[in-house]
């Protein structure tokens, strides 16, 4: 018999986006937001759901990953009893509780880690981070270097191999699964944990709670390596998630099948046997409906989620086709505040409530879908028909990507004629031992044949009004939402911020503290309302604008991703952004944008869209500058720019250059160059400019140029990379107006 969460449909949660929690924890504070989060139980149950993944709950300074107190929740959501009831209540819906657990790294504010810094040598913990030497150092300038998640310093990576880590890590899970009767861990970053500690962590949960689901995040490599006997008892399958979507927006069905016959094929599958965890998107990657050409296959993808093998998830939100974009390296948009009120009354694509609680219903009915072998019926490159095979049931899905309708013909995988189509009571006809089944344009079909069929016919008909009546609800508007779901949906409260400060004891000065953070609630440019992102500037000193200047020019901007670089990088995305979606109103609006975006801006300064650009403020712009399209500008060292210059299309400039190596980089092996032109400057096409490179007066750069080199006054320029090849004459001034 199957393990409850072998046969579980999972519902996801970011509990900090979902209840609109701040961005930053800057308050010593419990405010309650569980109250909210309990509204989502009912919903989940209406679904099929029968697990609940929510995470990150650890007290953390601010996206929940940096972890200052593993025993409190984080007091943004609520006390450590509001989780307590908020278990309970799961339970009592039966739906269990699956946390997050971020053993991998601590935030910089754990106490382990403040006393490392405080007693360095002398601190018991110096043994519990890795790699930590006291010769080096890192952008937070604590006198000593240590390894980092993905060299984010704000991440400190945890030692493994220390015992009384694992030991304190050990006496945290026990903690909550005795203190909240948690059923469950999806484990953050777990392709960077030992083996070792893993299956230590099992034999451990094993004996606390028998049935206790241990779950992985791994994005590459080979899942079995996490799933073999001893340890995890799943991964993520990123390698189908990529599928589901790439194989509908290419028309390519093979690249789908290929992935699961690879992966599950009863003949040879390397993870034949398995339950890795599917879904179509969640808190770190673009929701499905952003990432789909065709609205048209959201029930397609969610049809086959359903359908292949794996343990099927929802990540709240998706389940009524809302949209969400990553922004940079902003994941905001993907971890929206909702309403359950709001989206229930104009939700974007509320036909897909019905279609997923039919799918939910099909999980706990078809024991085919749990332990049912995989087997490929039809595969054309708009076409797809397979079926879970268990005894002498089958469950079979059939989809058409086509914009045309098709008919499909396949063997039928079990022998009988008596069928029950499950998502649209269309006929299914089966003769002679064949399947016959017209599909409509961007259509799918799912029907169980043989023994299951009656069972599921009965089950159907106790379902039908509860499900047709809700979709009746959805689709009917019921006045004006609190929080838009057709777009990438932020935060309700999201805050101005001079610039965030979640580490108390910052040992840099904010990036940018002359720009406060964009927010909805900013004054207009203008009196009248405009649709642009508006945002407000003061004014810096000049100490800061020097320390400022200096990290960037010393390029330790780029050893880590501390906070007050994330706040800089999103306000440049953001102003970027809005400037490009200016195009067509006043100048004056757009000019200010810019003028917020970048350090110095001149007179008659214009950028075609897609203008892009990060860390924007050491760059400065003088009068009657042009840019045609796919300007990119990184600036980690000061652009300036002179007077009379036109940029064309895709013109690149990138002025840091860093070791590739991580204990390089650490050591200072990174450097900052800025990039100066001068006054009349022609750059044609497809022009990459090096770091530190001067481009003097009355110059013309041909197209396709890499300029490697400082290119001196008054001379035409082309090759790759770029060399001179005259001095430019009276004459050519004359027929270019750059000159004028």
């Amino acid at each position: 018999m199957s393990k409850w969460y072998e046969e579980a449909v999972f519902y996801h949660m970011y509990p900090l986006g979902l209840a609109g929690a701040p961005k930053y924890q800057e308050s010593e504070e419990t405010v309650h937001r569980f109250l909210e989060l309990e509204k989502w139980i009912p919903h989940m149950a209406e679904l099929g759901c029968t697990a609940v993944y929510i995470g990150p709950l650890f007290e953390s300074s601010s996206h929940g990953y940096d972890t200052r107190d593993y025993k409190r929740v984080d007091r943004r959501l609520g006390s450590n009893e509001d989780f307590i009831r908020f278990v309970k209540e799961c339970h009592d819906a039966g739906v269990r509780v699956v946390v997050d657990g971020v053993f991998n790294h601590t935030g910089r504010e754990f106490f382990a880690f403040q006393d490392l810094k405080r007693n360095r040598e002398a601190s018991p913990y110096r043994d519990w981070y890795r790699d930590v030497n006291f010769g080096g150092d890192t952008g937070y300038h604590d006198g000593f270097w240590y390894s980092a998640w993905h060299n984010y310093f704000e991440l400190p990576a945890l030692n493994q191999w220390n015992g009384d880590v694992r030991q304190y890590l050990f006496d945290v899970i026990r903690f909550w699964i005795r203190e909240f009767d948690i059923d469950g861990i999806r484990l953050d970053c777990a392709d960077c944990l030992d083996f070792q500690f893993l299956r230590e962590m099992r034999e451990m949960t094993a004996r606390e709670k028998e049935d206790f689901w241990l779950m992985g995040e791994v994005i590459h490599g080979d899942y079995a390596r996490w799933t073999e006997n001893g340890l995890l008892h799943s991964v993520t399958n990123y390698e189908l998630h990529k599928g589901l979507y790439s194989g509908h927006n290419d028309h390519n069905y093979f690249e789908i099948a290929h992935t699961i016959r690879r992966q599950f094929d009863e003949n040879g599958g390397i993870y034949r046997g398995r339950r890795l965890y599917s879904f179509v998107d969640n808190h770190d990657v673009d929701r499905l409906a952003s990432k789909l050409h065709k609205p048209e296959h959201l029930k397609l993808v969610w049809s086959l989620m359903f359908t292949l093998p794996g343990i099927p998830s929802i990540y709240y939100g998706s389940e009524w086709g809302i949209l969400g974009k990553k922004e940079g390296g902003n994941d905001d948009p993907l971890r929206p505040c909702l309403r359950l009120e709001d989206m229930e009354a104009q939700a974007p694509h509320p036909e897909l409530i019905s279609l997923i609680q039919r799918l939910g219903a099909l999980k706990k009915t078809q024991p085919a879908l749990t332990e049912g072998a995989y087997r490929e019926l039809l595969l054309r490159n708009r076409q797809y028909a397979f079926a879970r095979v268990l005894g002498d049931t089958a469950v079979v899905t059939a989809v058409n990507s086509d914009d045309q309708g098709a008919e499909l013909v396949f063997a039928c995988p079990v022998g009988t004629e008596s069928v029950v189509e499950v998502l649209s009571g269309k006929g299914i006809s089966i003769e002679n031992g064949t399947v016959r089944v017209s599909l409509g344009a961007n259509e799918g079909v799912v029907f169980v044949a043989g023994a299951g069929a009656a069972r599921e016919s009965s089950m159907r008909q106790a379902i039908e009004t509860q499900t047709v009546d809700k979709a009746k609800t959805l689709s009917e508007p019921q006045g004006e939402p609190t929080c838009q779901a057709t777009e990438p949906i932020r935060p309700a409260e999201e805050k101005p911020a001079q610039s965030p400060e979640p580490i108390k004891e910052k040992p840099v000065q904010s990036l940018e503290p002359a720009r406060e953070e964009p927010t909805q609630s900013s004054k207009p440019i203008k009196e009248e309302p405009t649709p642009a992102p508006e945002f407000t500037k003061k004014q810096a000193s000049p100490g800061s604008l020097e320390r400022q200047r200096l990290r960037a020019l010393s390029g330790s901007m780029y050893n880590d991703l501390t906070p007050e670089l994330i706040a800089a990088r999103e306000k440049a995305v953001l102003l970027a952004n809005a400037y490009n979606e200016s195009f067509g109103r006043p100048e004056e609006e757009r000019r200010e944008l810019l003028s917020r975006l970048l350090q110095s801006v001149g007179r008659n300064v214009h950028f075609e869209p897609v203008f892009r650009c990060e860390f924007g403020y050491n760059i400065s712009i003088g009068n009657d500058f042009y840019a045609s399209f796919d300007c990119i500008m990184l600036d980690a060292g000061g652009i300036t720019i002179g007077d009379h210059v036109l940029f064309g299309p895709r013109v690149g400039i990138y002025t840091s250059n860093h070791a590739m190596d991580a204990g390089e980089r650490a050591a200072g092996a990174c450097y900052a160059r800025p990039v100066r032109i001068g006054n009349h400057v022609w750059i044609g096409a497809g022009v990459h400019i090096n770091p530190g490179v001067t481009i003097g007066d009355n110059v013309v750069i041909g197209s396709g140029s890499v300029v490697t080199k400082d290119i001196p006054a008054n001379v035409m320029a082309a090759g790759v990379p770029c060399r001179v090849i005259r001095e430019i004459t009276e004459a050519d001034k004359t027929g270019y107006s750059v000159f004028n």
